[in-house]
């Protein structure tokens, strides 16, 4: 994907960029539909599949191939975040913690993007939180995450994409 969409981002904005790349049409919401939930508390599913379909549409096999792509594009990061932390490049650690809650945000994970703004939070000067608990938190809430989507109940999200 050769394009951009500048930061704030409307969901219009989003939806047409997707569509044009992904060739898939998002559905605009029916007449009165409520919007999607909150967040579930902690404990409850990690992504909002109600969320992700409001964004992404229904097609399930779509919708399956966005999330194992989250998974494939974000587990390098999760590592990358490790290794900042353990090397103290704090700002490196911020930077990455911000990429990945927008992804996670997208994925409808609100949980683990939680756990990514404690991250960036935590890793700014002067800060006092503390860094390896929000990074503990941050490993629970991505795992918590990637299982989700490993072992949905939908096919099409738990197969690996048709060749």
């Amino acid at each position: 994907m050769d394009d951009f969409i500048p930061k704030p981002a409307t969901l219009a904005q989003l939806r047409e960029h997707l569509g044009r790349h992904a060739r898939v049409i998002a559905r605009p919401a029916a007449p009165g539909a409520p919007p999607p939930g909150p967040a579930a508390a902690p404990g409850g599913d990690p992504i909002q599949m109600e969320a992700v379909r409001s964004f992404l549409g229904d097609d399930p096999v779509f919708i399956g191939h966005m999330l194992r792509e989250f998974l494939r594009v974000n587990d390098p990061i999760l590592g990358e975040i490790a290794a900042g932390v353990a090397a103290g490049e704090l700002e490196h650690v911020r930077q990455l913690a911000h990429k990945l809650r927008g992804s996670a945000r997208l994925a409808g994970a609100n949980d683990l993007g939680d756990a990514l703004a404690e991250l960036e939070t935590c890793a700014r000067p002067g800060a006092t939180g503390d860094l390896q608990a929000a990074l503990a938190r941050l490993r629970r809430e991505y795992e918590r995450a990637a299982e989700f989507i490993r072992r949905s109940a939908a096919p099409s999200v738990a197969a690996p994409p048709l060749g």
